[in-house]
């Protein structure tokens, strides 16, 4: 199933065509409304005309994650007034306009659909809805049509998700080991659930420690990056080939070897191209892709990966 055609299965001149145009816009929003990359651009010697092909990004400063920390309003581009939604994560705290969250859960949905969910599933999602990434998780299951049980964050109430007839495990990696730990409490196991689904949302990357526990145990599982300086979770949604797709008209990808060059292997380095509160440009993440370049047998044209390890 594919959830947005349009854009998951675009042509790929159209799509560097799209991308372009979006970069370019939000390169001069950044320039122009972010204190945090205007004072980047100044340093570098860089301006937002910089950008005249998707190949000139490699133009613009690298921005690292310990640049980000403690520089939210700094890197804020619209008045209060205008944001909609105000968050931490992993101590982190973050701003979305009403065009981020709509991007977020869109690009969630074509996460879940990909991941086999429909109008007829049952998803239970644990942890605290407080976190924006795992709010847009539940508003992408009701707009799928999902029937959603929110557990909560009381680990000692998880084991409730499980007697609603849920057929899908929501949540962090984190929090999923945790309810197991509450199940053998019990006497129980994750084995044991009548689930057969688990979407794990991993912080760190697209791999997961547990996923082959969990396999072995009967249970379809997805991984789905969700790093807290995006505040978004859906953007790498899961193909039937064992890749994962890239939400290519929200983010642009680069792939840098260890000499900082662009290649079909190497340091995921991502751009938002539609981020509304708060941009991120060249961000440094820290897992390792690898580029599938043959056609894809799912449908999907946009750009497909495969993870193979974390800085």
């Amino acid at each position: 199933m594919i959830a947005n055609p349009q854009q998951e299965m675009i042509k790929p001149e159209d799509l560097a065509a799209r991308q372009l145009e979006l970069l370019k816009k939000q390169v001069k929003w950044a320039a122009e409304k972010s204190r945090f990359y205007r004072e980047k651009f100044t340093a570098a010697g860089v301006t937002a005309k910089t950008i005249q092909s998707l190949e000139d990004i490699e133009n613009l400063p690298v921005t690292e994650s310990l640049e980000l920390a403690g520089r939210a309003y700094d890197r804020l581009t619209m008045p209060l007034s205008s944001v909609l939604r105000m968050g931490r994560a992993e101590g982190q705290l973050a701003f979305y306009g009403q065009g981020d969250i709509g991007r977020h859960v869109e690009t969630m949905t074509r996460a879940l659909v990909a991941a086999g969910l429909h109008n007829a599933s049952v998803a239970a999602l644990i942890g605290d809805l407080a976190d924006s990434r795992l709010l847009d998780v539940q508003y992408a299951l009701e707009f799928v049509g999902a029937a959603v049980f929110a557990a909560g964050a009381d680990a000692a109430a998880w084991s409730e998700a499980l007697d609603v007839g849920a057929d899908t495990l929501i949540g962090f990696e984190a929090d999923l080991v945790r309810l197991e730990e509450t199940l053998r409490a019990q006497g129980e196991t994750i084995a044991d659930a009548p689930c057969r689904r688990i979407i794990c949302l991993q912080p760190d990357g697209l791999t997961s420690n547990h996923r082959g526990k969990w396999e072995r145990e009967g249970k379809k599982v997805t991984v789905l990056y969700a790093p807290a300086s995006l505040g978004a979770a859906g953007f790498f949604y899961p193909c039937s080939e064992g890749g994962c797709h890239l939400a290519a008209d929200y983010y642009l990808a680069e792939l840098l070897d260890e000499e900082g060059d662009a290649a079909d292997e190497g340091e995921l380095y991502l751009t938002s191209l539609q981020a509304e509160a708060m941009p991120l440009l060249r961000w440094r993440t820290g897992i390792y892709l690898r580029r599938v370049k043959d056609p894809c047998d799912c449908g999907r044209t946009a750009p497909c990966y495969l993870a193979f390890g974390n800085r």
